[in-house]
């Protein structure tokens, strides 16, 4: 367990640890040796859990001991920091087989962690894999508040989506775009460098390595290592003299918590959307290729286009004669709300522009949630004009001759929507009947389709406002360095003597002086003074200017695209090319659901074997797990894992392989004889420098 930052931890989060014997209050030391500390290291064995009624379970229960480490660091480093201690620091020394890493506030189930290692088991090839993550909507009336809040109930639908389709075709192929740091698995040889600086790891830990650097003033690579999941993905599969591969496997479920506030959420999706579209540049600069066809610069600028056209069609639509609807009232009032809401989509887009350049959501919450709501309007005004229009077609084709209604049905076109329609909530309703999960296209459909217009347009437009902004949205340490203190030391003669720490070598005075000579050098022959800018002031600037040129771009190119895909002739050729877009990708993603469950239905078979004799040999009860007729294996044994090398107390002993690591973890055990290895909790204290 890592902890970011020991001024930041929760109170009750270590009293929780202390009840179950993985940390001791009262131990931990500021400093070793006149050096501070970096971080605090507790390793226990322990044998107690604490349940969510704050109930005791230990061996009576059947709770098996435990080897822990705790690690609290002493600042707040970041996230990726906590992964550079675990895999650099504890893994170095355990030497694990599989890693998987869990976020706080991700809730895995009963079977997850075993899903997982069995997937590294079954197939050597496999580098990392992934669960399905789900949002945590709680149960019983929490289940009904987050249902009927939009924004969770939209999140848990894009979750849904993303494993039952994205995650499925990538996994088909072997590569997944990004494993989720919340909860996801790597094979740790895997991960292992080729070389110094080089291999997945070394440039996993690049982006831990720019953070404060004020040199480095490339911006690209900052927002690149937002994303750092996607480049540990990328680096894995492309890791030279290998062939690794990446896998999702669905039995492996956890539930995360989800923002449920618009600033939240948009400084989430912020850096995701940044990280996503410079790791997308890095995969596709081999073939000189500067944005994918999916690029968000692009989403803006093909919703207006299609809200554009749309409502054009309802108006030409409602002038009809034949459109079987005879109230000019009512036609007017609708032109009337169409206008308006045609005329006010450029302007909600430009205070959309003013409010997110470089300003805090939260300041300006109630304008974000009015914009998403107006938003969502339009979108259902959208979707009831698709409808509509091909309602009308089919209607209009009917009542024309058997000679000319196929004909009619064709040239208007009714048949792309039909085709769009298909394509997409078709195949949504396809692929979660595959996986046998369908629950979300009742519970949270209608609630992703009102915010899809503000997911396109919102959250693109916040993300690339605040593309000078690279940070993880977490709290640093806002404490000034300690500067050295001046100690009074007394002699013996009691002449008090001051001991004053100067932190520069003869190196650094040498270096001082010759830069304080050439400084002088250099005024004399130009005595005119010349502004200095601070390096960290010169970095602001140019992340800011390189904002402000990617926002010029982004509107002239979104505004060229708006002009010429609704010029005369042009907007139902391109209205037309990007349905078919559309309904291409659809159809090839659920080509990939139907590989990936043939894949996993063959797999399924070919180990049935081996989980009947795990079962057979072993029974759940109320104790734990126990063996049948007489046998004494350990469960972690029974379901796959084999001998290991273990050492404790001094000397070599076997021991079954533990699911998840399956090799020796070289701590320490001193003074740790049977009884205290299996019945207490055995205390060791680091303070790390």
């Amino acid at each position: 367990i890592v902890s970011d930052g020991r001024a930041k931890i929760n109170p009750n989060v270590l009293k929780v640890l202390e009840v179950m014997g993985i940390y001791q209050d009262g131990i931990a030391q500021a400093s070793v040796n006149g050096k501070d500390t970096t971080a605090h290291i507790f390793e226990y064995t322990a044998q107690s859990v604490l349940d969510p009624k704050l109930q005791q379970w230990g061996a009576k229960e059947g709770i098996p001991p435990m080897q822990t480490i705790f690690c609290l660091k002493e600042k707040n480093a970041k996230k990726i920091n906590s992964h550079r201690w675990f895999f650099n620091a504890f893994s170095a020394m355990i030497e694990p087989r599989v890693c998987v890493l869990i976020d706080v506030g991700t809730k895995p189930s009963e079977e997850s962690l075993y899903s997982l290692w069995k997937a590294f088991f079954r197939n050597d090839q496999i580098a990392g894999a992934c669960g399905e993550i789900r949002a945590d909507l709680g149960s019983g009336l929490t289940y009904f508040k987050s249902i009927c809040n939009p924004l969770i109930a939209s999140q848990n639908f894009e979750y849904k989506i993303s494993n039952v389709l994205d995650k499925s075709l990538e996994s088909a192929f072997g590569y997944i775009s990004v494993l989720p740091g919340a909860f996801s698995a790597y094979r740790y040889k895997a991960l292992l460098n080729i070389g110094p600086g080089q291999g997945p790891l070394a440039k996993y830990f690049e982006g831990e390595q720019r953070a404060g650097v004020v040199q480095d003033s490339s911006i690209f690579s900052a927002n690149l290592y937002l994303a750092e999941d996607r480049i540990l993905c990328f680096e894995l599969v492309a890791k030279r003299n290998a062939a690794w591969t990446l896998h999702y496997v669905s039995r492996a479920k956890a539930d995360t918590d989800v923002p449920d506030s618009i600033p939240e959420f948009l400084s989430q999706r912020r850096r995701w959307l940044n990280g996503s579209l410079f790791a997308g540049y890095v995969k596709q600069e081999p073939r000189r290729s500067k944005l994918s066809p999916s690029s968000p610069l692009t989403l803006p600028g093909n919703f207006a286009v299609t809200f554009y056209y749309l409502f054009n069609e309802l108006q030409d639509i409602l002038s009809d004669p034949t459109s079987g609807d005879s109230s000019d009232v009512r036609n007017r009032i609708v032109n009337i709300i169409l206008d308006a809401a045609r005329y006010s989509y450029p302007v909600v887009l430009v205070c959309l522009f003013i409010i997110s350049f470089g300003n805090r959501p939260q300041a300006f919450h109630g304008i974000y949630k009015a914009v998403m709501i107006g938003f969502g309007l339009i979108g259902a005004v959208m979707l009831g004009l698709i409808i509509r229009r091909v309602v009308v077609m089919v209607n209009t084709s009917t009542d024309s001759s058997a000679d000319t209604n196929y004909a009619t049905f064709f040239e208007q076109q009714t048949w792309l929507y039909v085709i769009t329609l298909a394509s997409t909530v078709g195949v949504f309703w396809l692929a979660s009947f595959l996986h046998m999960d369908f629950a979300h296209m009742f519970t949270s459909f209608l609630q992703y389709l009102l915010l899809l217009p503000s997911y396109i347009n919102v959250l693109t437009v916040y993300a690339l406002s605040n593309l000078h902004d690279v940070s993880w949205g977490t709290k640093g340490d806002s404490k000034a360095e300690v500067l050295p203190a001046v100690r009074a030391i007394k002699e013996k003669d009691g002449t008090v003597v001051a001991d004053v720490s100067v932190a520069a070598n003869r190196a650094d005075l040498s270096r001082h002086f010759q830069e304080s000579l050439a400084d002088l050098h250099a005024y004399i022959a130009d005595p005119t003074p010349t502004a200095r800018v601070d390096p960290k002031t010169q970095q602001e600037d140019d992340y800011k200017g390189f904002r402000t040129y990617m926002l010029l771009v982004y509107l002239g190119s979104n505004g060229l695209l708006f002009g010429i895909a609704t010029g005369t002739g042009a907007n139902g050729l391109y209205l037309s090319i990007l349905l078919f877009a559309v309904a291409g990708i659809s159809a090839v993603k659920l080509l990939g659901v139907f590989v990936y469950m043939g894949m996993k239905l063959f797999t399924e078979t070919m180990h049935c074997c081996d989980r009947r004799s795990a079962r057979g040999e072993w029974r759940k009860t109320n104790k734990g797990w126990t063996p049948r007729r007489g046998r004494s294996r350990s469960p972690a044994g029974a379901l796959g894992g084999g001998k290991r090398r273990g050492r404790g107390d001094g000397g070599e002993g076997d021991a079954e392989m533990s699911m998840l690591d399956g090799a020796a973890p070289h701590g320490r055990a001193e003074g740790m004889d049977e009884k205290s290895l299996y019945g207490g909790s055995q205390s060791s204290y680091v303070a790390a420098g």
